[in-house]
Formats: C-alpha cells, structure tokens, sequence
C-alpha cells in the first residue's frame, strides 16, 4: 500500500466493573497508513488478526481468529455487534463516551454492556514505527 508504515501496535484496555478492575494489554507486529481523515491498523497476535479503520466519528475494530467481532465505536452511540468463539456466538452493545484520535494513537472510553453486566472500558491504541 502507498505510504504504509510497518508498526508496532500496543492495545492496552482497562476495564472496570464495581469494584473490579482488569487490564489487558496486547501487542503484534502491523502496518499503518494515514489517508485524508482515516487512519489504516492491521496488526497480528499469536491469537487473532485485527484491522482498524478510524474515522474522525468512528473506530471499526475487525477482529479473526477463534474468537472474532467487528465492533464500531461512535461517539454518544450505542452500536451492536456479535462476538464470534469456539462455543458460540454472544451479542453485546457498546455505548461510546469518548473518542481521541491523534496520527499515533487512538483513545476510546466506553461501556460495553454484555446483557449480564456492563462493563466500562478504557482503551487506547498506540502505534510505533
């Protein structure tokens, strides 16, 4: 791809749920492409493939593997998607808060309600050359 830059890509997610709190981080080797308002993320994991589309009012998360999704986060919106694994497939909603997005990195502060609990999520994606 024209202007594509290898990266790496740390996603670090805080997730939060009364008085637990859970940090998940995860990193693969990616590329990166900026075009006019979008920004292009493709990273890999040992488990997953993941691709992201981030718009100035949208992030799209596509994510393959055993357990996959495709999530859309948009500002002050609720959106829903299916979250693919081995034993089944679940729906759920997220509900975005708050969106930051800069060339480099990608904040996202949201609830994702799984239709037991709901769980608030404090995301951000960092992408290094």
């Amino acid at each position: 791809m024209k202007n594509t830059e290898d990266c790496i890509v740390t996603v670090t997610n805080i997730q939060s749920s009364g008085d637990m709190t859970d940090t998940i981080t995860e990193r693969g080797k990616g590329t990166y492409r900026k075009s006019r308002d979008a920004r292009y993320i493709k990273y890999e994991t040992d488990e997953a493939k993941v691709m992201i589309k981030a718009e100035p009012e949208r992030v799209m998360v596509r994510r393959g593997g055993d357990t996959g999704s495709q999530m859309c986060y948009e500002l002050g919106k609720w959106t829903d998607f299916s979250y693919k694994t081995p034993y089944g497939e679940m729906k759920m909603s997220i509900f975005t808060e708050s969106m930051n997005i800069s060339d480099y990195a990608i904040r996202l502060v949201y609830i994702l309600d799984t239709g037991i609990d709901k769980i608030r999520n404090n995301m951000v994606i960092e992408i290094k050359g």
